[in-house]
């Protein structure tokens, strides 16, 4: 039935180009926003499920659909506080991240561990806690001596047995 809701969702798809567009589809909608909502990050979550859109087409259902972009910028707000509640500052952090520094790790593989913070916050964190920072630098150099030491002896070692027992 020409109108209906049924013969919309069957007609083929628009084109753009001449490739396909999908069209915006309110269960899918609800169903981003809901999960943003509960602090999925967005990115991540597009790509967990195949019958979901990619980033370029929840940017055009946003141009296109006012009411849409209104609450998925609402649950985007929402999702920050949902997401920061579980990564508050602590010492007991603190420290966890100090450690997994001077045990060798970056800043970088820090950050992707998942019972860790992102490096936004972690870079927030060291503009605001002159403390943190101090401690970030601390842990860098600890960890490049830590690094250090075994290469300088065997390159010691090397310069040893190669100049007759001279050490520079």
């Amino acid at each position: 039935m020409p109108g209906s809701p049924q013969s919309d969702a069957r007609a083929p798809s628009v084109t753009r180009a001449g490739r396909p567009v999908r069209r915006f589809d309110r269960g899918l909608a609800d169903e981003i926003v809901a999960a943003v909502t509960r602090g999925a990050p967005m990115r991540r979550f597009l790509g967990s499920d195949r019958r979901l859109p990619c980033l370029g087409v929840v940017a055009r259902w946003r141009a296109q659909e006012p009411a849409f972009a209104a609450e998925l910028k609402m649950a985007m707000v929402v999702s920050r506080y949902v997401r920061g509640a579980r990564r508050l500052w602590s010492d007991e952090l603190e420290v966890a991240i100090v450690e997994r520094m001077i045990e060798g790790a970056s800043m970088r593989q820090v950050t992707a561990q998942p019972d860790m913070p992102c490096m936004t916050t972690l870079r927030n964190w060291s503009h605001r806690k002159a403390g943190f920072r101090d401690a970030l630098a601390w842990a860098a150099e600890e960890r490049c001596a830590t690094a250090a030491a075994p290469m300088y002896r065997s390159l010691m070692a090397g310069t040893t047995a190669r100049f007759g027992g001279w050490r520079g």
